[in-house]
């Protein structure tokens, strides 16, 4: 059964896939993708302006991908998980792809809770991710849900 909060994602991510603000959407009646109600976007989105990633936190997530390139998961685990626990030092973007390459290492591993639950964390970072970021992350959380 898909949780009240994986649906709000669910709708999100249909959204997309019909070109409609996210937005622009509203449930009614609950949770049921039949009483999902869509209005049409303005068309007229602004681009995002997105937080620079600074040259401390690049070294930090270059070193984690050294380790996920490896396939040396722990190390990866380890470092991003310190990162986290000094999450208040860093931007909307540095958050945002901590905790993309926390879902990525725990998709590895199996974990598919702590990968919907690093995914979500992604897209609360909006406005501060890329648009890019946000919808590969929609797309991912889509499969995942449907798993």
């Amino acid at each position: 059964m898909i949780r009240l909060h994986r649906v709000a994602g669910l709708v999100t991510v249909i959204a997309l896939a019909l070109g409609l603000d996210s937005g622009a959407l509203c449930i009614v009646g609950g949770p049921s993708l039949a009483n999902v109600a869509f209005a049409q976007s303005s068309g007229r989105e602004k681009k995002r302006k997105v937080p620079n990633i600074t040259e401390a936190t690049f070294k930090q997530l270059s070193d984690a991908q050294e380790a996920v390139d490896a396939e040396d998961w722990q190390t990866a685990l380890e470092i991003l998980n310190r990162m986290v626990e000094r999450s208040r030092r860093y931007n909307g973007n540095e958050r945002g792809q901590i905790h993309n390459m926390l879902a990525y290492v725990n998709y590895e591993l199996d974990r598919i809770d702590q990968t919907i639950y690093h995914y979500e964390q992604v897209l609360a970072q909006v406005p501060d991710i890329t648009e890019v970021v946000e919808n590969t992350t929609l797309q991912h959380l889509s499969k995942l849900y449907f798993q």
